[in-house]
């Protein structure tokens, strides 16, 4: 992600939503986003060049990853929910379920303490 490039201290769930996008892109374009001869390269690349988007691409996946590809981690999905709730619109398998593990887990936690 830009940001990481930058700086690793600031990483964060934005992050992985963009490194998610990245893997989404090359799935579907059959190469990364951006390529260049160095590591230093395809860093500034991620940090200030637009995507170069495959023709022929959904309209409505190229939203989903425009999103997830966003320079700024704040105009990034918010959390794997809300792009979950896109990416499955866009497949037509309903609406996803929120994962409640976290939840779980406090309460298995809760449960053991008390025991």
């Amino acid at each position: 992600s830009p940001e990481q490039c930058r700086n690793t201290r600031e990483v964060g769930v934005a992050t992985d939503i963009y490194a998610l996008g990245v893997i989404l892109y090359e799935c579907i374009a059959g190469k990364p986003p951006f390529d260049g001869e160095s590591a230093y390269d395809i860093m500034t690349m991620h940090c200030n060049e637009p995507v170069k988007w495959p023709r022929g691409i959904d309209p409505r996946m190229q939203a989903v990853l425009e999103r997830c590809l966003a320079k700024k981690p704040e105009d990034r999905y918010r959390g794997l929910l809300p792009l979950e709730r896109d990416l499955a619109a866009l497949a037509g398998v309903g609406e996803p379920e929120p994962d409640r593990s976290t939840w779980l887990w406090w309460v298995a936690g809760a449960a053991m303490l008390l025991i």
